[in-house]
């Protein structure tokens, strides 16, 4: 189900990128897994210790995110 959306959500931004340029530029920012809080508030203990080990092998932060979001916004278009 969830790349099923994700699938309709790479779609729809086609669609709206290229009805909208040149004057609107759209961009669609994907980092798939990324490691923040989270799995210090799953309450479940087994889900927690999961959600732990697999966080651990992610090399994408929040503030990894957040920069590539501000390069987004923030870059001139070509």
């Amino acid at each position: 189900m969830v790349r099923i959306v994700q699938f309709s959500e790479q779609g729809s931004h086609d669609a709206l990128r290229l009805e909208l340029r040149p004057k609107i530029r759209v961009t669609l920012i994907e980092p798939g897994s990324a490691a923040t809080e989270l799995p210090q508030h799953i309450t479940h203990a087994e889900t927690r210790a999961v959600a732990v080990t697999a966080w651990k092998q992610v090399e994408v932060t929040a503030t990894d995110v957040a920069e590539v979001v501000v390069f987004a916004v923030t870059r001139h278009a070509s």
